[in-house]
């Protein structure tokens, strides 16, 4: 007996977009339920909601740091390049290293993937690569490296701790198929050339295009509701920023690794005034004066042309390539104020972390290499809201050439994205540094916040296990981290 199949059925259903509907239902219907109630089971699944359903005292021994004190650098550099790949060199890697000098640059290979130590260059091109075994011998000074999994996007940790130890005051965080648009002239130089303005807009992307688009991260229900928020929030801004800036041009960025603007870095152990952080007038700023007010940046996330840091269910449903608008008045950079409650996804993909950042750049090993970039950051916020710094989103630095991906495969390791952002931007909107003792540096901060993530199921516990010897070994190598203003 022959199956009879409707033509018409089977053609909508090989369709991209039905097969995108098809499977968030499927999605839908196996979202993590939890203590908490939720809507009637008769109308609509459980929503995850991120309450506290586990506690846990003690991480076991997490203040072995081994020999990482005495840690040996093939090169000294302030400025690295951190990229992790299992593909011989590509063309982003080539132009990083061609042609961002005064820069060196970490490749972080796999047990997959090229093992020669010259795959992609030598020390005479600025270039160290971490095989697998160069890893494993670090392994065996560093106890915390021993925590990595393989075959994971987290392995990308140990080329952000060689950094630190070797003299890092910048990083270009970057994976091998974004390359960069303009090579021959370096990153942050072309950061400091954009007009910048304060933003509140829920949609980052917004920003920059009047097209439907949304970073990978951001909260789904929040994509509707920033269409129309969004088109007020450009106008307000504007407001804001004309009324603390006066006829100023642009907001001075101030962090470390911004040696050159006049305002002075950050330093440790300096208590920095709150106007640093709330567009107040500082250091002789205002309208009428030679100085604008300053921000401290501790990440500038660039965007991305051609294929742009989007989630699967985008990429299934909408059309690409996607190229930002190239109007002179779209090459900016927008700030976002982790002390007013901004909670913006930024990835691993194109990013710039200033040194007071470089404690932040650890990434969960526990979930998804497709969710791990996203969790850091939204981890990191309401600790730079304690410690005043800010984000920072600029027009796109590079162009993403996508490795090749199964998209239906990335819509199911994407899941968590979906389920619960929600409840996790929400909590850490209004999140205060609060426990039983008094919260008084960068790691006590760090560890309190991973481990509330761990109580509320974002996490499992080798990433709070991990995140805690992180600190220590950080420590370890030198890092000084940045002071807390308030709590």
């Amino acid at each position: 007996i022959q199956e009879r199949k409707p033509p018409n059925v089977v053609m909508h259903f090989r369709s991209v977009h039905w097969q995108a509907l098809w499977f968030a239902l499927l999605f839908l219907l196996n979202l993590k339920v939890t203590l908490a109630g939720g809507p009637s089971e008769g109308t609509s699944g459980h929503v995850f909601v991120g309450a506290v359903t586990r506690h846990l005292d003690v991480c076991g021994n997490v203040t072995d740091v081994g020999s990482a004190a005495q840690w040996k650098c093939a090169m000294r550099c302030e400025r690295w390049g951190v990229v992790t790949t299992i593909f011989p060199a590509t063309e982003a890697l080539h132009r990083f290293i061609e042609q961002q000098r005064g820069w060196c640059l970490v490749v972080v290979g796999d047990e997959k993937g090229p093992q020669d130590v010259h795959a992609y260059g030598d020390e005479a091109a600025g270039v160290v690569f971490l095989n697998a075994e160069r890893q494993r011998a670090l392994a065996t000074q560093v106890p915390w490296m021993t925590r990595l999994p393989w075959n994971h996007f987290g392995r990308k940790n140990v080329g952000y701790l060689y950094a630190v130890a070797c003299g890092a005051r910048l990083v270009w965080d970057f994976d091998d198929d974004n390359l960069l648009k303009r090579p021959d002239v370096d990153i942050e130089q072309q950061v400091r050339e954009l007009p910048t303005r304060l933003v509140s807009a829920l949609n980052p992307y917004r920003e920059f295009s009047d097209e439907v688009i949304w970073p990978r991260g951001m909260p789904l229900p929040h994509v509707k509701q920033a269409a129309a928020a969004d088109s007020e929030s450009k106008l307000a801004s504007s407001e804001v920023v004309s009324s603390v800036l006066g006829s100023a041009p642009a907001l001075r960025t101030r962090a470390a690794g911004f040696s050159h603007h006049r305002l002075s870095s950050h330093t440790k152990n300096s208590s920095a005034r709150h106007g640093d952080v709330t567009g107040e007038t500082v250091d002789g700023g205002g309208a009428g004066s030679d100085e604008t007010p300053a921000v401290a940046v501790a990440v500038v996330q660039s965007l991305a042309d051609g294929d742009p840091d989007v989630d699967a269910i985008y990429r299934l449903t909408r059309p690409l390539p996607f190229d930002w608008p190239r109007g002179a008045e779209q090459q900016k950079a927008i700030v976002y104020q982790p002390a007013k409650g901004a909670v913006v996804p930024y990835n691993a993909q194109a990013t710039l972390h200033h040194y007071d950042a470089l404690w932040a750049t650890l990434l969960p090993i526990s979930v998804h290499g497709r969710v791990s970039d996203i969790w850091r950051g939204f981890f990191a916020a309401p600790v730079f809201a304690a410690t005043g710094h800010v984000l920072m989103f600029t027009s796109p630095l590079v162009e993403q050439r996508r490795n090749e991906h199964e998209l239906m495969g990335d819509f199911v390791s994407e899941q968590p994205l979906y389920a619960e952002s929600p409840a996790l931007v929400e909590l850490l909107r209004h999140y205060r540094l609060a426990g039983p003792r008094k919260i008084r540096s960068v790691p006590e901060a760090m560890v309190h916040v991973w481990r509330e993530m761990y109580e509320r199921q974002y996490i499992e516990i080798e990433d709070l296990c991990s995140a805690e010897h992180w600190l220590h070994t950080l420590q370890a190598v030198g890092y000084r981290f940045p002071s807390l203003l308030t709590v």
